[in-house]
């Protein structure tokens, strides 16, 4: 299993808007090199509050180009939202983080398992 890259304090602001149903949206100039390797999930909310599952957006980006990101939209259970320049976007921990890192320690779990029983 592979896990997505991640980089600390990935945040910025959406410069140029995607819309509702855009697939790339561009960030402030020069901060598109603060996210990590492509592909990752980022939340995106407006920037006068803090993200809730009323008014966030869970997003996969599939490629980062200088400070445009191609995004999958309405990832992890969320709504597409019109996002709008100047909202938040930021490479989040989400619940597929988590489910990565504990689908990876049970296959370790169970491939130790055949091992031990190999040996044994």
């Amino acid at each position: 299993m592979s896990f997505d890259a991640h980089a600390n304090l990935a945040v910025s602001t959406v410069a140029v808007s995607p819309g509702v149903a855009g697939l790339s949206l561009d960030v402030a100039a020069g901060h598109g090199v603060r996210f990590p390797a492509a592909p990752f999930n980022c939340t995106i909310w407006p920037a006068a509050e803090s993200p809730d599952p009323t008014n966030a957006e869970v997003v996969r980006v599939t490629a980062v180009v200088g400070d445009t990101l191609t995004i999958d939209r309405a990832q992890e259970a969320s709504t597409a939202r019109s996002v709008i320049a100047g909202d938040k976007i930021a490479a989040t921990i989400t619940a597929k983080t988590i489910t990565d890192i504990e689908g990876s320690r049970s296959e370790e779990r169970r491939v130790g398992k055949e091992c031990r029983s190999r040996w044994s």
